[in-house]
This record gives structure tokens, C-alpha cells and sequence, in this order.
């Protein structure tokens, strides 16, 4: 996965599938790391793809992302910490496949989606986490959708909330310099960017 996070595409999908033979092997091809590993290809490949112009891949990984949730509740896993790193996956992708398709109905979907995420981090003790700091950043930036759009007073506080929440989990926890964080530190500027509040 680091590798596929900064570049090397091509080296950390090998790793990555040979992740899954590996677990074959094991006979672990439905436990919660199983989906970690499959999950963590396809956001690989969706980061690799979507933004690099390929945007109907939006749809293959919700796809994909619903398979592994269902694989999850069956195996009674899903109120895992592994399932509340899916949902915001799965979020991340919804908000580009609204923005691309201008799909207003996948936005409510989308923002429930964040709600249920959030609980699910709350309810494992982890909101205050990495994990959780970046999904508080998932969902600001969904709720910084709403507010470029419709630049009312109410929908602008509350994209400001949930990102100062995270942006404080982050200084508290001091993960300023971790990816997660410089991601949802700029996607909190550009909202600001498009809400013409320059000074901010």
C-alpha cells in the first residue's frame, strides 16, 4: 500500500496480489484481513485510474467495495475497525462519482454513508485516531461539496466542523505530518479556495 500511495503503482499491486495468494493459500480468502487486502487493491487501483481520466472506474470499485462489505457481515465483522476504514473508502469514492456524474441522489447516499462511518469509529473507540481523523476529512470534504454549491451560512459551519474536528484529532494526536492529515489539511483550503474566502 505504500507504494501505491506514493507512485509505484506497478510495485505495490505485485505485493498486494501476492498478498492474496498468500492468503489462499492460508484458506483465508473471507476474514477481515482477506477484505483489508482486496479493498486496499482496489482503492489502489481507483486513486491509479479515476485520476487519471478512467472515471467510470468509479462504479467497478463501488462494486467491488459492496462485495466486501457483504463478505464482512458474513463472517459477523462488520463493526470492525476494518469495516469503518471500508466505509470511508467507499465514501471517498462516492464524493468523485457525484462530483463526475453530478449525481445529487448518490450525494445523500454518500452523506448518510459519512454519518454511519462516524458512528461505527465512535462506537470502536477510534474517532481519535488516524483512522478516524481521516474519515472526519472523507466527510468534510463531501460536506465542502454541499457548501461551494449552495453557500449557505448553515452548510458552511458545518463543513467547517467536521474539519476543524479532524484538523484538532490530528494536532492532538500530532499526525501533522502524515498523509492523511496533508490531504485533509489542502481539501480543507481549496474549500475555502471555492467559497472565494481567500484570507482563510
Amino acid at each position: 500500500r505504500v507504494y501505491t500511495t506514493f507512485g509505484s503503482y506497478e510495485a505495490g499491486i505485485f505485493m498486494l496480489e501476492k498478498s492474496v495468494e498468500i492468503l489462499e493459500k492460508l484458506d483465508e480468502t473471507s476474514s477481515p484481513l482477506a477484505v483489508q487486502v482486496h479493498t486496499n487493491i482496489t482503492e489502489a487501483q481507483f486513486m491509479h485510474k479515476f485520476y487519471s481520466g478512467e472515471t467510470s472506474f468509479a462504479g467497478e470499485a463501488l462494486e467491488a467495495y459492496a462485495e466486501a462489505e457483504k463478505l464482512l457481515k458474513s463472517s459477523n465483522s462488520d463493526a470492525t475497525l476494518v469495516a469503518a476504514e471500508l466505509n470511508s473508502k467507499i465514501c471517498l469514492v462516492m464524493r468523485e462519482k457525484v462530483n463526475a456524474d453530478q449525481d445529487e441522489d448518490l450525494q445523500k447516499k454518500a452523506l448518510k454513508k459519512a454519518e454511519e462511518g462516524r458512528k461505527l469509529f465512535e462506537n470502536l473507540g477510534r474517532l481519535k485516531s488516524c483512522e478516524g481523523m481521516w474519515h472526519l476529512f472523507v466527510h468534510a470534504l463531501m460536506l465542502g461539496d454541499v457548501a461551494a454549491r449552495d453557500r449557505s451560512d448553515a452548510s458552511i459551519k458545518k463543513a467547517v466542523a467536521v474539519y476543524e474536528e479532524a484538523v484538532a484529532i490530528g494536532k492532538e494526536l500530532e499526525l501533522m505530518g502524515e498523509e492523511y492529515y496533508v490531504k485533509g489539511i489542502h481539501a480543507y483550503g481549496i474549500m475555502y479556495f471555492l467559497l472565494d474566502r481567500y484570507d482563510d
